[in-house]
């Protein structure tokens, strides 16, 4: 199951079995992630693409992951410069372009979480773990955990 990966391969259906049981939280990151992937495509209005992906995941507008959801999106397009230059500060020998877009956008909107929004970096990191597992290929999550831990370890601040 690996819908943003490869979509030809993709399995949706997995993809919304998923979001049922999913807290408003890890939802909103899921949300944010597909949108910040989706506008790295096709650069459309960010309320137009919520709207699109809510209605796929037959989400109602005032469910909170949606607006949770917005402010991770607005936060990661606004810092977006700073996100990528702190994931490329640890990817020496990888150049940006070598990283998939789905995981630039998991890595960013987790940064959003651990730098801008001072949540529990082992909490973030795990999350974005889980999320990495659910949308990439089979060993991105140790790349994403390996990349967010040695963020979390050094010195970080708001401005990124």
């Amino acid at each position: 199951m690996r819908p943003l990966a490869d979509p030809e391969k993709a399995d949706f259906e997995a993809i919304l079995e998923c979001v049922q049981s999913m807290s408003p939280a890890r939802l909103s990151r899921l949300v944010a992630i597909m949108a910040l992937y989706w506008l790295e495509y096709n650069p459309i209005d960010v309320h137009e693409v919520l709207t699109q992906i809510r209605t796929w995941l037959e989400l109602d507008p005032a469910h909170p992951g949606v607006k949770q959801a917005q402010n991770l999106i607005e936060l990661s397009l606004k810092q977006q410069p700073d996100l990528d230059a702190l994931i490329s500060s640890c990817t020496e020998r990888w150049s940006p372009k070598r990283i998939s877009p789905v995981i630039q956008n998991i890595l960013r909107v987790a940064l959003v979480e651990m730098t801008i929004l001072r949540r529990d970096p082992a909490l973030i990191i795990n999350e974005a773990v889980e999320l990495t597992k659910l949308l990439a290929e089979d060993d991105a999550y140790r790349f994403v955990n390996g990349i967010l831990d040695h963020l979390h370890k050094q010195p970080l601040t708001e401005d990124t």
